[in-house]
């Protein structure tokens, strides 16, 4: 096991070949964020989420695009996004449908899992809106973009399996 104990002094790596920055800078609360996230839905997956398979397809893609997400931010490594917004629209459009009512139950455990996805995907994409030199990003508004689609592609995905339909991915 490696052990460096260079975040004793309250600071981190934020981004590679940028010198080390407090805990709480933006950028280490964004990869928090995006990595309780990840947690969140590797948990779900197999637990709540454990006989929706449906969700499975969402779930796995959305792992990969926080990863590239963090790893772009850490090394700058390109990736492309617009197959992900293609992806998360893709699933919007098959699941939309019109709302009645602003207050949502969400009572099966599918649908709850997701739709508290949902909300941590609300907070990983306000994280990112926090990040001070990312506006100087050629990438930032599609990577706000991706993540607004993420967020809604749980939502839309949780309403459809509350109204006993399989998420159409």
């Amino acid at each position: 096991m490696v052990v460096f104990h260079q975040g004793d002094s309250g600071k981190t790596w934020g981004k590679a070949g940028v010198p080390r920055v407090l805990k709480n800078h933006p950028i280490v609360e964004f990869y928090g964020a995006s990595d309780e996230l990840i947690s969140a839905i590797l948990l779900f997956k197999t637990t709540y989420l454990r006989n929706c398979k449906s969700c499975h397809v969402l779930l796995d893609k959305s792992v990969k695009l926080l990863y590239q997400i963090n790893a772009y931010l850490a090394t700058g490594k390109d990736f492309k996004i617009k197959p992900y917004i293609e992806f998360l629209d893709k699933i919007e459009k098959k699941n939309r449908r019109q709302l009645t009512s602003f207050v949502l139950d969400f009572s099966s455990k599918e649908g709850a899992a997701l739709n508290y996805l949902r909300a941590f995907a609300r907070r990983v994409e306000r994280r990112l809106y926090d990040i001070p030199d990312l506006k100087e990003d050629s990438k930032a508004a599609l990577l706000q973009k991706v993540l607004n689609r993420l967020s809604t592609a749980f939502f839309w995905c949780a309403l459809a399996i509350e109204s006993q339909k399989a998420c159409k991915t």
